[in-house]
Parts: structure tokens; C-alpha cells; sequence
């Protein structure tokens, strides 16, 4: 018996320790905020969406604007990444964030700017609040602005423009494959009672 008391308290302490590991890994990124995630979009074909939609992939969004001449030199990048990385359950998306003026830049002028370059990801016309929540995680008003979102919606980096040579792009690669190597999360559905991979 007195085995027993003495296992107990050796239990509890494991058990909290495991729980404060637990909890230390899931603070270690922060949730992408409503703003950014609820936010509805439209995409230059008319398709609407929300960021939230894209739950359970790994998404890298990119705000960008066509005069931005950093964001044309980092796009030829995204479109590599985008074909290498698709079949994984990966998306890039590029959030157009309007003129010099803040105004917002026509869909046909950003479909022939797509086509131009041969973009093959979503691009969506950039509102005010998601262009605003993307400065505040970003911590500064400039082009191009990256951020990308693991597979259970936390922000797992952001960056500030296209870098010296390859050498910020190289840093987004190697966050983008950490982040496809994590497993699945997990849904659980509060009417059944059941669990699945987020889909």
C-alpha cells in the first residue's frame, strides 16, 4: 500500500510535466487571427472562399501588387514552389494588395498579369480588413509580405519582402517543408463523437 502512495505522486508530477510539455508545444505558434482566416475573398475567376476553407493544408499567402517590382521577382519563386509542392497538400495564395494609391487593381488587369507570368495558384482581389490584418502580423505596411499557415491554422513565419538573392525564398522552402511533415490534425465532431483527419 505504501508502494502505492509512493507511485502516485511520481504519476501526478510525470503527468504535469507532460501537460506543461504539451501545452509549451501548442503555444509555440500562434493561431492566424479571425481577420486573416474569416475574411471572404474572391478569386479573379469569381470563386469566393475564406482562408478558413483551406484547413488542414499548409498555405503560404503572399500579398503582392503589380507595380511591386520585389513581388514579380518573388512570384517566379511561388510558381515553383506551387507545382513542387501541390500534390502535399500545399496552396499558395496571393492576395492582391491594390495600387499606389490603395486602390484596388482591376481583375482583368490581374489576370493578364497572371497569365504574363504564368501564375498557376489562387490569386484574390485584397479588402481592407484582410490587408490590415496582414500588416499587423507582418509588423510593417510593404510588398511583398509572406505568411505562412501550417496544416492546424498557426502561423508558422511571416517575412518582408523578396531578400538578397535567393536567400529569403531558400528560408520560406525549408519553413514550407517542416510544415508538410506534420501529420494531419484532427477533427472531432461534437455530433458523433468521432475523429478524422481535417480533409
Amino acid at each position: 500500500m505504501r508502494r502505492n502512495l509512493f507511485i502516485y505522486p511520481l504519476l501526478i508530477i510525470a503527468l504535469a510535466v507532460s501537460i506543461g510539455s504539451a501545452q509549451t508545444e501548442q503555444k509555440q505558434y500562434p493561431p492566424a487571427p479571425t481577420e486573416l482566416m474569416e475574411t471572404p475573398l474572391t478569386d479573379v475567376d469569381g470563386t469566393a472562399f475564406k482562408l478558413s476553407d483551406l484547413y488542414g493544408k499548409v498555405i503560404l499567402v503572399n500579398l503582392w501588387s503589380e507595380w511591386c517590382a520585389p513581388c514579380r521577382q518573388q512570384m517566379s519563386e511561388l510558381i515553383k514552389m506551387q507545382r513542387e509542392y501541390y500534390s502535399r497538400g500545399f496552396e499558395v495564395i496571393g492576395i492582391n494588395a491594390g495600387d499606389n494609391d490603395g486602390k484596388s487593381e482591376s481583375v482583368r488587369k490581374i489576370k493578364v498579369f497572371a497569365d504574363r507570368l504564368g501564375v498557376n495558384y489562387y490569386l484574390a482581389q485584397g479588402t481592407s480588413p484582410i490587408v490590415a490584418a496582414f500588416y499587423k502580423i507582418t509588423k510593417a505596411e510593404a510588398l511583398p509580405g509572406t505568411i505562412l499557415i501550417g496544416r492546424d491554422g498557426t502561423i508558422r513565419g511571416h517575412w518582408v519582402g523578396s531578400g538578397p538573392g535567393l536567400a529569403m525564398e531558400q528560408q520560406i522552402r525549408l519553413a514550407v517543408e517542416k510544415a508538410l511533415s506534420e501529420p494531419q490534425p484532427v477533427q472531432y465532431s461534437i455530433i458523433d463523437g468521432t475523429s478524422k483527419p481535417a480533409s
